[in-house]
């Protein structure tokens, strides 16, 4: 594998040499250096201003450096450019892609009616691009809270091609339908889709894993409270339930809001109130930290 020295040599020997800049920048990317990328993609826009991959990786790592709006005013460019017939960019698999970039961007911005429209733009391009598809079910979820839209939309690409090879995002799409299915009180099959991502995920500590464990104790909270069961049967469950739940919390993390919610509740069902009420704060606390973050 050719090395960062070997690509700067490369440069001196041939400084028109764009992929050479493109290769250099990709490196930064993966190392975290965002701004350094930056500035190694605007020398190589400045070879060739019309470099479709350097355009298009510049607006994703100005989003990653927090200037979404920039990043979104740089696409909105971009695709004003991609009209002109005669432009090099000018290709629908650029353009359904900055379309899906611009609708996840406008979701980190809370920008929700404008985040749909380019999903759908994409979408309308190729009905059945993966990450728009998903990225809508997700707002659907979310920032509209419709999990019927949601649910009919994660149903419909969980057989995706796509899907087949990817196990992380299978896992994610079986953590999404659980929730719809739990928003729309159907706990029980709610509860096969979070026990499917608890055995079949094989990575490390993520929201992916907490959101699982999370969405399975709301499953039997939810069950054990809806059905009759003894006074002692439902203490033995809600003791078993918040140690699981301890476990998810030992890092300060808005990811951490529903076990904490979820751990009030089983407390406040036991009867210990003090006990309910700290977890609540600290799901309160966290939220407060999650609001102050999405102002920035």
């Amino acid at each position: 594998a050719l090395s960062m020295s070997d690509f700067e040599t490369l440069i001196k020997v041939e400084p028109k040499k764009n992929d050479a800049y493109l290769n250099i920048a990709i490196i930064y990317q993966k190392c975290g250096e965002y701004r350094n990328a930056i500035q190694v993609l605007d020398t190589a826009l400045e070879i060739n201003p019309e470099n479709k991959e350097a355009l298009m990786n510049k607006t994703v790592l100005l989003h990653l450096i927090g200037s979404t709006a920039l990043a979104l005013k740089e696409i909105d460019r971009i695709l004003n450019f991609c009209q002109e017939p005669t432009n090099c960019i000018n290709s629908l698999e650029s353009e359904k892609k900055l379309w899906c970039n611009a609708g996840l961007m406008y979701m980190t911005i809370n920008k929700k009616d404008h985040a749909l429209r380019a999903l759908k733009k994409s979408l309308g391009i190729d009905r059945g691009f993966l990450p728009a598809l998903i990225g809508r079910s997700v707002l659907y979820l979310i920032f509209y809270n419709n999990p019927k839209a949601a649910l009919e939309g994660f149903k419909s690409i969980i057989d995706h091609d796509g899907l087949c090879k990817l196990i992380d995002k299978q896992n994610r799409l079986h953590l999404s339908i659980g929730h719809c299915l739990f928003k729309l009180g159907d706990a029980q099959e709610a509860l096969a889709h979070f026990q499917h991502v608890i055995e079949n995920y094989k990575g490390e500590e993520s929201f992916i894993s907490t959101g699982a464990v999370v969405g399975e104790v709301a499953c039997r909270l939810y069950t054990l409270f809806n059905n009759k069961t003894s006074k002692r049967h439902q203490m033995e469950a809600l003791q078993m339930i918040t140690k699981k739940l301890i476990k998810l919390i030992g890092k300060q993390d808005p990811s951490c809001i529903p076990a904490y919610v979820n751990l009030g509740h089983a407390f406040l069902y036991m009867g210990q109130l003090e006990k309910a009420r700290s977890f609540y704060n600290s799901a309160m606390s966290l939220l407060r930290v999650q609001d102050e973050h999405l102002k920035k």
